[in-house]
């Protein structure tokens, strides 16, 4: 009877297992690609943040390097059971082929790194993608040109002796 105790228990302990490492895979909560290219197969989004407004300064180039409006930062991890692991240069390469697809400009771009700009019609975007962990994780940030709404009210001053 004992036996059957921990063979059930140890049963349980794998079943768990299992479903835990499937939650683990799942894409981050709220999150979703951005809308102009896809992530990579076999990728689940770890972490997403976006911001209505921000400023990020890319280290890896030096000029229009500054970018404000609309921040996306999407965080990508490898799935354990994908058909196949990808280099940093076929991360690298497949997005860089998607920009110059959407008539954007590469502005940089090394082993595990690639900057550029696209403009689509009129609309600005930059976009960063750094690929660490012999490719099982990569990283795209985009930075959606756009002015701040200014949201701090000044009241109007009347006129003196009114």
């Amino acid at each position: 009877m004992k036996k059957i105790m921990l063979l059930l228990c140890l049963l349980l302990a794998c079943v768990a297992s299992a479903a835990l490492a499937q939650d683990e895979e799942a894409d981050f909560e709220g999150a979703k690609d951005y809308k102009l290219m896809s992530r990579l197969p076999g990728y689940y989004i770890a972490d997403y943040k976006v911001n209505d407004f921000d400023s990020y300064t890319s280290p890896y180039i030096t000029a229009d390097n500054v970018w404000e409006g609309e921040l996306t930062k999407i965080a990508y991890t490898g799935k354990e059971k994908r058909e196949k692991k990808l280099s940093f240069v076929q991360i690298v390469r497949n997005y860089e082929n998607a920009v110059k697809k959407l008539g954007g400009t590469v502005l940089y771009t090394e082993e595990n790194k690639l900057i550029a700009k696209i403009d689509k019609e009129g609309q600005i975007t930059y976009m960063e993608l750094v690929a660490y962990n012999d490719g099982n994780n990569y990283e795209l940030l985009f930075v959606e040109k756009k002015a701040m709404q200014d949201e701090v009210v000044v009241p109007v001053a009347k006129p003196e002796g009114k």
